[in-house]
Order: C-alpha cells, then sequence, then structure tokens
C-alpha cells in the first residue's frame, strides 16, 4: 500500500525515510519490500519470524497497561544496520540472501521470499488477533525487527483486533514516513523509540 509508481517500471517505497526506488525484482534497504511487476510486494506479508506472549514492560511501556501481557511478533528484514542488533538473525539475514543472490546471478526476490518462507511461521492477521483474544491479551506489539518495514501487515492485523478492543504497540527505531504515521493514525496506540546512539554522527 505504500508505494508510488515511478516511470521505467521502478517504484518509490514510501513506508520509511529512506523512500527508496526498486527496480523491478530488487527489494530496498530493508530486504523485504520487493518491486515485482512494477507494483510493491510485501514479501514478509502474513509470515512472523517469531512471536512471543512479553510483559508490556519488556517493550518497554511503564505506563501503558502495566501489568499485562502483550503478544508480540517480528518478521525478517530492518531497515537499519546495527552492529549490536540482539536480533540480527531475523533483522539482517534477508539482506545477506540478497548479496549472495546477486553473486550467483539468482533472482533476488525470489530467493528472499523463499527464504522467508522457509523459516518463518504463516500466521495470517486473524490468526494473531485469535491468539490474543485466546490468552486474554489485551495488546499486540509489532516488535523484535523494525515494524516500519511491515506496516501494511500491522495494519490489516489491527484493523481487525480494534473490532474487539485491542490495543496495537509498535516498537521502533523512529525513522517512519509521514506517509506511515498518517496510514496507521488509529490503529497504533502507543509507540517505543529505542535510541540507536546519541549523535547525529552516529546515524549518519
Amino acid at each position: 500500500m505504500l508505494y508510488k509508481k515511478l516511470a521505467g517500471g521502478k517504484i518509490r517505497c514510501t513506508a520509511c525515510k529512506w523512500y527508496c526506488t526498486i527496480p523491478e525484482g530488487f527489494v530496498g534497504v530493508c530486504g523485504v519490500r520487493a518491486n515485482v511487476g512494477g507494483k510493491l510486494k510485501l514479501l514478509v506479508e502474513n509470515y512472523a519470524a517469531a512471536y512471543h506472549i512479553d510483559p508490556i514492560e519488556k517493550k518497554p511501556l511503564y505506563h501503558f497497561l502495566p501489568g499485562t501481557g502483550i503478544f508480540s511478533l517480528g518478521t525478517f528484514g530492518c531497515n537499519f544496520g546495527c552492529e549490536f542488533c540482539q536480533n540480527w538473525d531475523i533483522s539482517q539475514t534477508p539482506k545477506f540472501v540478497r548479496t549472495k543472490a546477486i553473486k550467483e546471478k539468482r533472482p533476488v526476490v525470489e530467493e528472499i521470499e523463499k527464504f522467508i518462507k522457509q523459516h518463518s511461521i504463516y500466521l495470517p492477521p486473524e490468526k494473531i488477533v485469535e491468539l490474543a483474544l485466546k490468552y486474554n491479551l489485551p495488546s499486540i506489539a509489532f516488535t523484535y525487527n523494525e515494524p516500519t518495514i511491515f506496516t501494511e501487515y500491522a495494519y490489516k492485523t489491527m484493523k481487525i483486533a480494534k473490532k474487539h478492543g485491542l490495543y496495537g504497540v509498535f516498537v521502533s527505531s523512529g525513522y517512519e514516513s509521514k506517509e506511515t504515521l498518517d496510514f496507521l493514525e488509529g490503529f497504533i496506540d502507543a509507540y517505543n523509540i529505542d535510541l540507536k546512539g546519541a549523535t547525529e554522527e552516529f546515524y549518519q
């Protein structure tokens, strides 16, 4: 949903502030937002790399639904490349798969998509909400990797979840685009922004 068509079959992803220009058959910086036939395809949609029930304080959120559990999930991919990432195996792996595919002259999108499906759990939005309700959890967190890169997946989940009175949480680096923040208005109730460093130089 978050992209624009450009000339020559290229697209511009608008999910985060990289605003990647993606040629046909390639992916953006995150490794999972792809150009397939001149349209954006989210390679991780319906596929979670990890999910768990956490205390909400682990997000960490202190004044938001304190003392409750939260259904947490994440996918493969990330629009950052922090060397100290504790979840690097899910956040960075699509980039390694991309590099290997280019080196071996294999189709990039197909190789990444194959890897994701082989190493993820099929978890469509309906199932996520069903599990949250089953375990009496009042909220759902999009976490473990950068949720901005799978915004549409989170949106479709929360569209169902809101009908059941559930809350949505983003644990993010804060590099969302304005388009994403507007798109998620009314669906995400709390954001935790992880600072990766203290200076502009570090971020560059």
